[in-house]
């Protein structure tokens, strides 16, 4: 397995309102020492909703493709995630790839 931190991490959004453009800052992926969890940290804001929904995408190759399975994720990810700062969610990368 490569190393998460150098992974084509990408953080995609959806608004939870059709009319909402979220902005997702500050994004910081790092692989726990002597583990296979990668920590994902970031901020999200938003003009006009409150919750997005917070999916993530993973590649391989540096972002040519997108294939790296990415279910095994807890924490601020998936739907109803509230719009601030300090958001994290831990991918268990040994499991998924």
């Amino acid at each position: 397995m490569k190393t998460p931190s150098i992974l084509a991490l990408a953080l995609c959004l959806l608004a939870a309102f059709a009319h909402a453009v979220p902005t997702v800052t500050n994004i910081v992926a790092v692989q726990r020492a002597g583990t296979k969890l990668v920590d994902v940290t970031f901020d999200v804001a938003d003009t006009g909703a409150s919750v997005v929904t917070i999916s993530m995408d993973v590649s391989s190759d540096g972002g040519a493709t997108f294939t790296v399975p990415s279910t095994t994720v807890t924490g601020h990810i998936g739907a109803g995630v509230a719009v601030g700062t300090g958001k994290t969610f831990t991918w268990n990368a040994g499991v998924d790839w």
